[in-house]
């Protein structure tokens, strides 16, 4: 007997935890809908956490949801047109409520998935800034400045890996400035 009641309350409990997970993830509900409806969802939520548009203020307590729906989106739809500005849109989102491992995740997907898009060029520039700015890990971030600007020489960010590497190295900032003096 106790153990047909260990496993009816285990049989319980599972179906319980199950039922839950999926009531709870919106992921899993996002990811079988359509193109068009989760564009749908994105873009309300968008309007959710910016009802006033970017410039006037944000409802950041709703960036995960945001954040997780366009992750699903981009890898249901990577070829998807909107992809691209989406992701950058929630590491942007992600790295200013403080989940920049997120936001370098989301920046990579960018580069690497779409690398001739216009704006491929700031998702690897930033993925190097964050890592040199957030978390101090000047060798890693280097690897990027490098890459952005051997990958996309023409881009102004590749000016801008430059001189942020020079920082990041302890070099001088600008070529040619005079040394400090001993006085």
């Amino acid at each position: 007997m106790p153990n047909s009641l260990t496993l009816s309350f285990g049989v319980s409990l599972f179906l319980l935890c199950a039922c839950r997970q999926n009531a709870q993830s919106p992921a899993i509900a996002t990811a079988a809908a359509s193109a068009e409806d989760q564009l749908a969802r994105i873009d309300a939520l968008q309007q959710d956490i910016f009802p006033n548009g970017v410039r006037n203020g944000t409802d950041t307590a709703k960036a995960w949801p945001f954040i997780r729906a366009v992750e699903v989106f981009a890898e249901a739809y990577p070829q998807n047109p909107r992809s691209p500005d989406l992701l950058l849109d929630a590491a942007g989102l992600a790295n200013g409520t403080d989940w920049s491992n997120k936001s370098i995740q989301l920046w990579g997907y960018v580069w690497r998935r779409t690398p001739e898009h216009p704006r491929a060029p700031e998702a690897m520039f930033y993925q190097g800034f964050v890592l040199d700015t957030k978390y101090g890990q000047y060798d890693l971030a280097v690897d990027y400045y490098d890459r952005v600007m051997a990958t996309y020489p023409e881009s102004p960010f590749a000016e801008q890996a430059k001189g942020l590497k020079r920082l990041a190295t302890g070099e001088q900032a600008l070529p040619n400035a005079p040394a400090p003096s001993a006085n």
